[in-house]
């Protein structure tokens, strides 16, 4: 059985990322996707998304992404 790696998202990954998130997502428009993917997270106004990667065989098979959101509490940060 191949081993399971989980690893932090690289800038190298974005096209198997791209690919993973468009087949379980159902998004067959890659360019549409890859845009909406760099505003959402790369581009973001609270600053780059965290992410990491589940990979087998030297593919990506996994994708988790996480917002980084700045909250306050009655005007504070």
């Amino acid at each position: 059985m191949a081993e399971l790696e989980i690893r932090a998202v690289e800038d190298g990954d974005r096209a198997e990322v791209l690919a993973v998130l468009g087949e379980s997502l159902g998004w067959d428009d890659p360019e549409t996707f890859g845009a909406y993917l760099d505003w959402k997270h790369t581009a973001n106004a609270f600053g780059r998304s965290p992410g990491w990667v589940a990979v087998v065989d030297g593919r990506v098979v996994g994708v988790r992404l996480f917002l980084r959101w700045g909250f306050r509490r009655d005007g504070s940060p």
